[in-house]
């Protein structure tokens, strides 16, 4: 009886294709009229614990990391793939809008993104009189936010008020 092998780098080569299969989450982005909002940035992003959220924000590198990102097209439509098996965060931000996020499974039709007006507001950070250039601003509600002030020391974000 001859036995046959299978070499490891096949295995292993094999495994690697299965676990990054993407299954792509599919949904539209529209805004309360029902109108769909184009070139919403859409962006995948791993779930996190308070504790992780916390020790990235005190770091010299707050950015999340993402999964993956997509761009609404005209229809407000969007499509994107992300690592296979995961439970991970949408968030979703265009011009004019108060940004959105919500957890999803891979795979997943979300259906409509309903995101709500939000004029930009404009802030500025100030010390002992003078601008703060340079310095993050992080925002955290309904979604997060990271933006950084100017030479000024001012910052624009949809209002905070509405998200």
């Amino acid at each position: 009886m001859r036995s046959s092998r299978i070499p490891v780098s096949f295995v292993l080569s094999l495994l690697w294709v299965i676990s990054t299969n993407a299954a792509p989450v599919k949904g539209v982005v529209i805004d309360p009229g029902g109108a769909a909002v184009s070139g919403c940035r859409v962006t995948a992003y791993a779930l996190e614990g308070t504790e992780a959220q916390v020790l990235r924000y005190e770091s010299d590198k707050p950015d999340r990391k993402s999964l993956a990102s997509a761009t609404s097209n005209a229809a407000g439509e969007f499509s994107i793939d992300v690592p296979a098996e995961r439970v991970f965060q949408l968030q979703f931000e265009a011009e004019k809008f108060a940004p959105a996020a919500t957890p999803v499974a891979n795979g997943e039709d979300i259906g409509a993104v309903l995101l709500t007006p939000a004029p930009t507001k404009v802030g500025s950070l100030r010390a002992k009189g003078k601008p703060v250039a340079g310095a993050r601003v992080i925002y955290i509600g309904a979604a997060e936010m990271i933006t950084v002030t100017d030479t000024e020391g001012k910052f624009r974000v949809a209002d905070p008020g509405l998200w």
